[in-house]
């Protein structure tokens, strides 16, 4: 099974049409490629750490087995498709100031419930997309 080191980015098609079943991606990586993890049909969940600050498009594209994921607060933007055909995706949570999602992000995915604190972006592209958004400010 491949691993990821301590290199600072995931680059493009690295694990892509593996058969991971799980990923953690060490603190050092700051960056994931395009298609980076396409087509790994058996990973489940996704936690990420605050030093991810960009992940490229399509990096999660058609893992059609991923049902959780968990960003830190050092992603602002989610790119173009980067959830595609992620039929399976129940829940994110977005711990960051995100200030852009692609029209595209969660095609395929419209089942998943987005998880942020108050982020008037977010919730304003969750409700425009027939996302359902959930605020976790309202209970602390």
């Amino acid at each position: 099974m491949p691993s990821i080191t301590k290199d600072t980015e995931i680059k493009r098609y690295a694990f892509g049409y593996t058969k991971l079943t799980s990923v953690t991606i060490p603190d050092s990586v700051k960056s994931i490629g395009d298609y980076a993890f396409r087509s790994c049909v058996a990973i489940e969940e996704l936690v990420f750490s605050d030093n991810i600050e960009e992940i490229g498009a399509c990096a999660f594209y058609d893992c059609n087995a991923l049902k959780t994921i968990m960003f830190g607060t050092g992603l602002v933007e989610l790119n173009d498709r980067l959830f595609y055909g992620c039929v399976n995706l129940q829940d994110i949570t977005l711990n960051g100031d995100v200030n852009f999602i692609h029209d595209l992000t969660f095609y395929g995915a419209e089942a998943t419930v987005v998880y942020a604190f108050e982020n008037d972006y977010v919730e304003s592209y969750c409700n425009d997309m027939g996302l359902e958004y959930y605020n976790l400010n309202r209970n602390f």
